[in-house]
C-alpha cells in the first residue's frame, strides 16, 4: 500500500509502503532498485527530505520519525529536545529559511511541531 513518494537529489523516487512496512526505491526510469526496511519501522508514511539529502519517514504506530542517511541506510530515530516523545507521526517537512538553518515540521497527532534541525543527533 503505497503512502507518499518523495523524489530523491538524484531523480530516484522513494516510496513509503505501509502494508510492506518498507521504503521502496525506484530509478529515474521506474525500475526497482531496493527496498528499506528496519525491525522498528511499522507503517512509514510521511517522507521529508532535507536539504542536505536526509530522508526522514514519520512513522505513527511506531511513535518515530525515522531517518534514512545518504546511502539510504536507516541511520537513527529522531531525537526531539528536551525528551518530548511523539505520539503519532504522520507526516514530516524539512526546508532551509532565509538565515540557511534547516527547520522542520512534524504533524503529530493533533499538533504540528515545529523545530531547527541540528547536526547532533545522539
Amino acid at each position: 500500500y503505497p503512502h507518499q513518494k518523495e523524489l530523491l537529489k538524484d531523480g530516484r523516487l522513494i516510496i513509503s509502503d505501509i502494508k510492506r512496512q518498507s521504503l521502496l526505491i525506484y530509478d529515474v526510469f521506474g525500475s526497482f532498485i531496493m527496498e528499506i526496511n528496519d525491525s522498528k519501522m511499522q507503517t512509514p508514511k510521511g517522507i521529508g527530505i532535507s536539504p542536505d539529502g536526509v530522508v526522514f519517514v514519520a512513522d505513527p504506530e511506531a511513535g518515530e520519525v525515522f531517518m534514512v542517511d545518504l546511502n539510504l541506510k536507516i541511520i537513527n530515530s529522531l531525537k526531539i529536545q528536551g525528551g518530548e516523545k511523539l505520539k503519532n507521526p504522520k507526516d514530516v517537512a524539512l526546508f532551509k529559511d532565509s538565515k540557511g538553518l534547516t527547520k522542520m515540521y512534524i504533524l503529530d497527532d493533533d499538533q504540528v511541531i515545529i523545530g531547527l534541525l541540528t547536526e547532533k543527533q545522539e
